[in-house]
């Protein structure tokens, strides 16, 4: 790689290349070896991206403790409008039985 390339790659073993492990001509030794490289940086980049959309994406949703807390609420507030519609139709309901009978 070349000096300027900040890329976090480092060389693992300097030695010779053992020919029974690396045939000439085939991947991964076939000299494209750069270009694979740089597909795999550019596909990083791209990843991280979308990572970081991800996670900013995640920031705005509920918890599972938060999305629990407002359930709860919720449904106190539906049963004490359910019980305010019950008591006023059992009124209702007496004072046609009492007066219009």
């Amino acid at each position: 790689m070349p000096a300027q390339n900040k890329s976090h790659l480092r060389l693992a073993h300097s030695g010779p290349v053992n020919a029974s492990v690396a045939p000439q001509g085939e991947p991964p030794y076939d000299g494209g070896m750069e270009a694979r490289v740089a597909k795999l940086e550019d596909f990083v980049v791209d990843t991280r991206d979308r990572l970081v959309r991800i996670e900013t994406r995640m920031d705005t949703l509920a918890t599972k403790e938060e999305l629990h807390k407002e359930l709860h609420s919720l449904t106190w507030k539906v049963l004490g409008g359910m019980g305010a519609i019950c008591a006023a139709l059992v009124s209702v309901t007496y004072l046609i039985a009492k007066f219009v009978h």
